[in-house]
């Protein structure tokens, strides 16, 4: 394809920013109404594309990847524009020089117009530059180093007409030539091309650092050779530059050649050449001459270039200011360049007159805005635009020509007077690629086309101390500060605009630090003038106390400041009175403290040297608990500034107390304070409480004369001390006193225990459970409520012996009174006295049971009784056991001695109440044995057999009976049901369910044994699956066989072949072919059964080819098992039975079936490729009829591509063979009448490559 085609071909990029990384792209709008301007067709930016391409494919929006380490060697620095698969851009490192004459990239040998070799260098080989990170304003750049060989790298570029190139460098220059200065972008060569085929460009750094123009040219048929320079006027001091180069071709004999730097218009050369409308050399340098050497290694550049971009196509008059500004501004911005229209660099005079624009023109710095802040100007922001080709920029329907993405997230002025960096967050170290660092809105990577900026610039003030201007914002006291300041402008469409930022403000250099603390962050504020008229002693004045200063490094930090459209801002010292609060009161008794300053504890003044303080004078109120004495202290700092603070002290006097006099009380009673013959008393107290020595209680302890109730411990110690406690006023100590209260104790008596006899006895009392006590008594008597009499009841412990009535009542209480010592009254206890009567049993009847049969008592003629007993219990002179010995009629087991015996004597006991003694009673069981029976071994027989249990495996048996008698579960008969082993025949029942249980019972008198054997009968039956052959003829069919109801192993005949055994009841016979057989089966009963089957046939498998048209054959197939896969030429097996002819080829068609059952067919096909068929026009008129235009017969062609052209060469539409066609339309809006032109490539099925070139025309 030729160059031609891609020469004016749209190329749109949206950018998307992730939270904190950087990106700018830029296309620049310069057209005029008819829709031709300048395109970004070379595009350098170290933030993107070093060492690695931009990416994805196409999204050039996204940060992938991000700039590599710091001091990476470069050695492709890629065209962020990709501009197409084969003509790429990429800046690379110089090639191996035996590769000289080999195409690009890998040399230099590059034809066109038959003109031959381009170039073979004579200079050396130079090594790549390296990348540093944060080279400009935290933004990278490629470092060149031009001594020895020096760095470079070269690219081939796409447009060679019509440029503006911008490049954004810093680095010093030399020479006075096109081949001497210090290159920049082009160089020249030994070797010049031919003047009618292009000519050469060198823009580079010339002696006093001037930005300027070589041109260079090998001599025309009547021309010699042509070495033009021309050196700028500027000199760029070494300082960071945005340089701007635009070539603008008059005609085919003048070219104007011009140049800003910074925003200031330098050279105009309007330059006259036989061939000055020549395109340009194809390769580029970066950094170095192609042919420099070591020798003239001074005309390499040694510097930094961070961005370069060249547009393609002619400047337009209206459009050149715009769009060049439009760059500039967004250049600046990111490397923190301070732009200029007049009187020098911005960087020295500062801004005069040149307005910032954002993307969509919007102007985000007005350069006549409080003019007197014009310089060091940086800014944050976030912007991304895009703007047409055509005339009606509002229809979406014209070219886009012009977008880009900002998101500068740290800036810092790169003038050397600049001292204040802002960011969105507090990290000043790392670079604008930090992703920890707050995104501004549109946050990325929103696709967005808002801007958002916050601009600042300085008025470039002294950073020294001044007293001038301060602002009057009470309670702060601005003291000084810097004449240093700078002005915000700022400008959004966004959702939200930059707010809480961070600032560093360097002072370096300034004695605005001196003499402070490294605590200076509260004398340090941020002063924000907010009525925009940047007059500090006027309107509002916000201040903000520094986050952080460092005092070493002479930093100061403010964060999350939000700075407003117009704000001024300044840094200040404030020093305000110093503080202190009053000291705490203080509480003395009797006699007031010493005076003392350091009652004063938290003086201080705002981080200057710590206030001293005075004692200055004191008062009295002359009161009396409390007397209150104020004492005044005075609070100074090292400026005189001076605050009063009070102390405020109470002094009371001590408390006196009397408890009263030692009393004495009968235990168990409240003894009353105020019935005392001396009373207690107290004075000077704020509060009185009484406290014990014991465990008694107050009714109120905070009373003069409570009552106490002694606890036990008081009663048991015979006294206890009271003590009454006056609590002080203010700190005075308390003062007590105590009393002796004596405690006499009250008589106390226990009866003993409740008691419990049978009603025969009597009780001794010193037996008892618990036998009676008394003590602190005088004398003892017991009593009862009965009629029964002591033997003496003044004693502790007499004899009682109850009367007629207790024992009728079968109870008595008993009462022992204890008379006390003194006053105190007597005690009386009591106790029951239960009487019991004796008990009484009956064991029953003797009983008789059958041996092996349990016996309840229950069941005997005569019952078991028991009465006046407090528990039960059975035994047995035997081994047998009860199932509860303790219940009146328990079942009992007789033991095998018990039967071997005959008989066994049980006994029951009935256990007296209290201490009633125990009665027993008994009876004999008699135990007859019980036959016993064994009906045999289970047995099977066949359903037309009996059994016959003489026969059985173990034969039946009996012992110890009378008679015999068998009995079926089933409908069959015994043939005598009386012998121990009949003969049985099996009933239809039987038969039926498969088996029948048979029970023998033997008898002996009343007892009867019984036992039972399981009789199977078997019913044989087989099923049968007859399982035809894989494939004909291959006698592998299979006949699947199951046995119901059988026993194995199992004995198999298949018509006349050799009987076969198998052990299971599933089974296959194999290797069978289709027919009629006979099966057998006879199980291991010698039961046996027969069934007839058929085996039916399966027919062959077959293909047959039919060619249906000139491109396909079917293949045809039956027989077999389907479905069937199908293998043309050995590809992969498909179901399609349908084949596409793409060549002349022998065809080989193999079929397979279910079975895996296989067939070939073998076909000689020839083959002839259709011709692609192309319409010459088409009325997209939706008639239905030529609507859409495309190439015909392509479907047999690999990659098909169509691309068509409008009349300028742009590309308006790609089409693929299998796509609808193009309909006339551009980005969905009708093209006008006219011819197009179009360009087809594809391959055919011999891998040749066919190209078909030509117009057709679009009616309407």
């Amino acid at each position: 394809m030729h160059v031609s085609y891609f020469t004016n071909q749209k190329i749109q990029l949206i950018g998307l920013s992730c939270k904190t990384n950087f990106l700018a792209i830029v296309f620049i709008f310069m057209g005029t109404a008819n829709g031709l301007g300048q395109k970004l067709h070379t595009w350098f930016t170290a933030d993107r594309a070093v060492n690695s391409p931009a990416g994805p494919n196409g999204q050039y929006h996204l940060f992938t990847p991000l700039p590599p380490a710091d001091g990476t060697p470069v050695t492709t620095w890629y065209d962020f524009i990709d501009f197409n698969g084969t003509f790429q851009q990429n800046a690379i490192e110089h090639p191996d020089p035996a590769n000289y004459n080999l195409p690009p990239p890998l040399g230099f040998n590059y034809s066109n117009d038959g003109t031959g070799d381009w170039l073979i260098p004579t200079g050396s080989i130079p090594l790549p530059p390296v990348l540093r990170r944060s080279a400009m304003n935290f933004n990278p750049a490629l470092e060149f180093d031009g001594s020895g060989a020096g760095q470079a790298l070269h690219f081939r570029g796409i447009n060679r007409n019509e440029a503006t190139i911008f490049i954004v460098f810093q680095g010093n220059g030399q020479g006075s030539s096109p081949e001497t200065q210090r290159l920049l972008f082009g160089g020249d060569i030994t070797n010049y091309i031919p003047a009618n085929a292009a000519v050469n460009l060198s823009i580079g750094l010339s002696d006093g650092n001037r930005f300027s123009i070589g041109r260079t040219r090998e001599a025309g048929l009547m021309d010699p050779n042509l070495e033009e320079f021309t050196a700028g006027t500027i000199d760029l001091e070494g300082r960071p530059t945005i340089g701007v180069f635009i070539r603008d071709i008059k005609n085919s004999n003048q070219e104007l050649l011009e140049t800003r730097v910074n925003g200031l218009d330098d050279i105009s050369w309007d330059r006259l050449d036989t061939y000055a409308s020549r395109p340009l050399f194809h390769f580029n340098r970066l950094g170095k001459h192609f042919n420099s050497t070591d020798a003239t290694s001074e005309r390499n550049f040694t510097g930094q270039i961070a961005e370069v971009m060249v547009m393609a196509g002619p400047p337009i008059n209206d459009h050149i200011t715009n769009g060049v500004q439009r760059t500039e501004s967004y250049l600046a911005i990111k490397y923190g360049i301070t732009l200029n229209t007049t009187g020098g660099l911005g960087s020295n005079v500062g801004n005069n007159g040149f307005d910032y624009l954002a993307a969509d023109g919007t102007v985000i710095w007005d350069a006549d805005f409080l003019a007197s802040y014009i310089y060091d100007i940086g800014g944050i922001g976030r912007d991304r635009f895009q703007d047409f080709f055509g005339s009606n920029n509002s229809s979406g329907t014209d070219d886009t020509a012009y977008s880009y993405n900002l998101h500068q997230v740290i800036s810092k002025s790169v003038n050397p007077e600049a001292i204040l960096t802002i960011a969105t967050n507090s990290d000043f170290t790392s670079d604008n690629f930090n992703e920890s660092r707050n995104s501004i809105d549109p946050a990325p990577p929103s696709e967005s086309y808002l801007h958002n900026y916050l601009l600042w610039g300085s008025n470039r003030g002294d950073i020294n101390r001044s007293t001038a201007e301060l602002p009057n914002n009470p309670p702060s006291v601005i003291a000084s500060r810097i004449s240093r300041e700078w002005l915000v402008q700022k400008n959004s469409n966004a959702l939200t605009s930059i707010n809480g930022v961070s600032l560093q403000i360097d002072l370096s250099g300034s004695d605005f630090l001196n003499g402070l603390v490294d605590d200076a962050t509260c004398t340090t504020k941020l002063l924000i003038d907010r009525d925009g008229d940047g007059n500090f002693t006027t309107g509002t004045i916000n201040i903000i106390d520094a986050i952080q200063v460092d005092i070493m490094n002479n930093l100061v930090y403010f964060e999350n400041v939000d700075l407003a459209h117009g704000d001024v801002f300044t840094i200040g010292f404030e020093d305000i009175p110093p503080t202190a609060s009053n000291p705490a009161n203080t509480i003395a008794c009797d006699l007031p403290p010493a005076i003392d300053i350091n009652v004063v504890m938290d003086e201080t003044d705002n981080c200057t040297q710590p206030p001293f303080v005075n004692y200055e004078s004191e008062t009295s109120d002359l009161n009396v608990n409390p007397e209150t004495i104020i004492r005044t202290y005075s609070v100074t700092d090292n400026m005189g500034n001076s605050i009063d603070v009070e102390h405020t002290i109470l002094v009371y006097l001590s408390p006196n107390v009397e408890a009263g006099s030692d009393e004495e009380t009968c235990s168990g009673s409240p003894f009353d304070l105020s019935t005392g013959s001396v009373l207690p008393t107290a004075t000077n107290f704020s509060s009185i409480s009484w406290s014990t020595d014991g465990d008694g209680t107050f009714d109120d302890n905070t009373a003069l004369t409570p009552l106490y109730i002694p606890g036990n411990n008081d009663s048991s110690n015979g006294s206890v001390i009271l003590t009454l406690q006056a609590n002080g006023n203010g700190n005075c100590s308390a003062a007590t006193d105590s009393m002796v209260l004596t405690i006499t104790p009250v008589p106390t008596v226990h009866a003993g225990s409740d008691e419990l006899i049978c009603n025969t006895d009597n009780l001794d009392l010193s037996l008892s459970g618990t036998t009676p006590t008394a003590t602190n008594f005088s004398s003892l008597f017991w009593s009862t409520s009965g009629d029964g009499g002591f033997d003496d009841n003044t004693l502790l412990t007499p004899i009682y012996d109850p009367g007629p009535n207790d024992i009728a009542n079968s109870s008595v209480i008993l009462s022992l009174q204890a008379n006390g010592n003194g006053s105190c009254l007597e005690t009386v206890d009591t106790m029951t006295l239960f009487l019991e009567a004796a008990p009484m049993v009956n064991a029953g009847s003797d009983e008789v049971i059958c041996a092996g049969s349990p016996f309840n008592l229950s069941n005997g003629f005569i019952l078991p009784t028991a009465n006046n007993f407090s528990s039960l219990s059975w035994s047995t002179d035997g081994d047998g056991i009860f199932d509860d010995n303790t219940v009146l009629t328990p079942v009992y087991i007789p033991g095998d001695n018990d039967i071997t015996n005959g008989s066994v004597t049980l006994m029951a006991q009935a256990n007296g109440n209290g201490n009633c003694s125990t009665a027993i009673d008994s009876m004999v069981l008699s135990i007859t044995p019980a036959p016993t029976v064994n009906a045999g071994s289970n047995e099977t027989i066949c359903a037309t057999d009996n059994l016959d249990l003489s026969m059985s495996v173990i034969l039946p048996a009996a012992s110890n009976f009378s008679s015999l008698a068998w009995n079926t579960s089933g409908d069959g008969n015994f043939d005598d049901v009386g012998l121990l082993a009949p003969r049985y025949s099996p009933g239809p029942e039987d038969i039926a369910n498969g088996s029948v249980t048979l029970t023998l019972e033997g008898i002996n008198g009343t007892c009867a044994t019984t036992d039972s054997m399981e009789l199977t009968v078997t019913t044989l039956s087989i099923f049968t699956a007859p399982v035809s052959e894989s494939c004909s003829g291959n006698a592998d069919a299979v006949i699947q066989v199951t046995v119901d109801q059988g026993s194995g192993p199992y004995a198999v005949k298949l018509n006349d072949s050799p009987e076969q055994l198998f052990l299971n009841n599933n089974f296959s016979l194999t290797e069978l072919i289709p027919g009629i057989y006979t099966l057998e089966v006879i199980d291991d009963n010698g039961c046996s059964t027969t069934t007839i089957l058929n085996i039916p046939d399966i027919a062959p498998l077959e293909v047959a080819l039919d060619r249906t048209s000139n491109t396909l054959i079917t293949a045809n197939t039956s027989g077999g098992t389907p479905p069937y896969l199908y293998f043309f030429n050995n590809n992969q097996g498909t179901s399609e039975n349908i084949y596409a002819i793409s060549q002349s080829e022998n065809l080989i068609v193999r079929v397979v079936d279910a079975n895996g059952c296989e067939t070939v067919a073998v076909e000689n096909i020839s083959f002839v490729l259709p011709e692609i068929e192309i319409p010459n026009f088409f009325t997209p008129n939706n008639d239905g009829q030529n609507d859409f235009w495309k190439p015909k017969n392509t479907e047999l062609y690999q990659d098909v591509q169509t691309i068509i052209f409008d009349r300028y060469g742009r590309p308006i539409k790609t089409l693929v063979s299998n796509g609808q066609g193009w309909d006339g339309s551009y980005k969905g809006n009708e093209l006008p009448y006219g011819d197009y032109w179009y360009l087809l490539t594809a391959l055919d099925n011999n891998g040749n490559t066919i190209e078909r070139i030509g117009h057709l025309t679009l009616y309407r």
